[in-house]
């Protein structure tokens, strides 16, 4: 795929969506394209799936796309789909059918395909993506990270060569984000296909990166292999988009010690050889932490061994036992579903305990 000189504005917009654009993106490829809100990302994404200028119209574009050597300006959209599919971020914008194995076999039946080649497609798809368990479940019954992996499938069955993916996991918790990614970063490999992937919380996505893409007003900022990339960290932090925290606390240190030739490391387990050369003799163990509590010792909400069970059976909450103290902020977290804002109800009175 390349870009070429692309401008574009939208309809009745003076500024520009885009600006001078140049890419070049080779076969097999994983990008990780990043940047502020309203930067361009979404836009860039809509130009190579052809969105832009067949569905969008009226707005101004200019300079070329090219996928496989093809101008997306001159191909229709239904044979652009073959070439290059996009993942939204919102995956109930297209999903469409009943169940999952209805809604992945939509876009080849479409194509007018073989019933055997349909078949064929729909289950590598539905494999590939992880919904061949849940091929028979409704649309309306999915979680929102089994909906996500649907409407992967539902790329995945028109067997384009490029996949783009606009910030897929920004609606999922830790978990189910995790679940993506590993998806995509296996789908890549098997199908030996290029990938795009827009996202903004950099910490789990840049491991997979062949390059990083930052993005601000339009433009390219930065286009470079992850860790030459974060040795410009400034830029990333300057324009709100945070980089992987271990990226971010090594690139600190070399601030204050003035190193420059150091390493930026993307994943722990870089970090960790780093940290360990940096804090050699430096710290004794065990560290001994302060235990303090906040506004006095009696706790102002107090659970004691709490239960909470909804009318249709689901146990929300079991034995929860939780003082907290005044003037404390305290962090709740886990996966969807695991209770915490039920917990939190009971505070507020909007739900009362079925036992504690």
């Amino acid at each position: 795929m390349s870009i070429e000189n692309l401008w574009y504005r939208y309809p009745r917009s003076d500024k520009w969506a885009l600006k001078n654009i140049n890419l070049k993106v080779d076969k097999g490829e994983f990008i990780v394209l990043t940047g502020p809100s309203g930067c361009g990302k979404s836009t860039l994404a809509l130009t190579i799936v052809g969105y832009i200028p067949h569905v969008i119209e009226r707005g101004e574009m200019r300079g070329n796309v090219f996928v496989k050597g093809v101008n997306t300006r001159k191909k229709e959209l239904h044979e652009l789909t073959q070439l290059v599919g996009i993942v939204l971020q919102n995956p109930e914008d297209q999903l469409f059918a009943l169940t999952v194995e209805e809604d992945v076999a939509f876009g080849p039946e479409n194509l007018a395909l073989p019933k055997e080649e349909i078949r064929r497609r729909v289950d590598k798809a539905m494999k590939d993506a992880g919904v061949w368990e849940i091929r028979h479940k409704e649309i309306f019954a999915l979680s929102g990270g089994q909906k996500q992996r649907t409407a992967i499938a539902g790329i995945l069955a028109m067997e384009p060569e490029i996949l783009i993916f606009d910030e897929p996991t920004s609606d999922l918790d830790p978990q189910g984000a995790y679940s993506v990614l590993s998806i995509i970063s296996e789908i890549q490999e098997r199908r030996d296909v290029t990938v795009i992937l827009i996202e903004h919380r950099l910490d789990e996505v840049s491991k997979y990166a062949d390059r990083i893409i930052l993005m601000d007003k339009g433009e390219i900022i930065i286009d470079a292999e992850p860790h030459k990339a974060y040795k410009k960290l400034d830029e990333f932090l300057k324009r709100g988009v945070r980089p992987p925290q271990v990226s971010e606390a090594v690139f600190k240190y070399n601030q204050i010690v003035e190193s420059k030739d150091s390493i930026i490391p993307i994943t722990l387990e870089e970090a960790e050889s780093i940290f360990r050369q940096i804090l050699n003799g430096k710290i004794e163990y065990p560290l001994e932490l302060e235990d303090k509590l906040i506004g006095g010792k009696e706790p102002i909400i107090s659970f004691k061994d709490v239960w909470v069970r909804y009318p249709d059976g689901t146990v929300a909450v079991k034995g929860v036992s939780l003082d907290i103290f005044r003037g404390e902020m305290v962090a709740i977290i886990g996966k969807n579903g695991s209770g915490k804002s039920t917990l939190m109800s009971l505070t507020a009175g909007l739900n009362k305990p079925w036992k504690g």
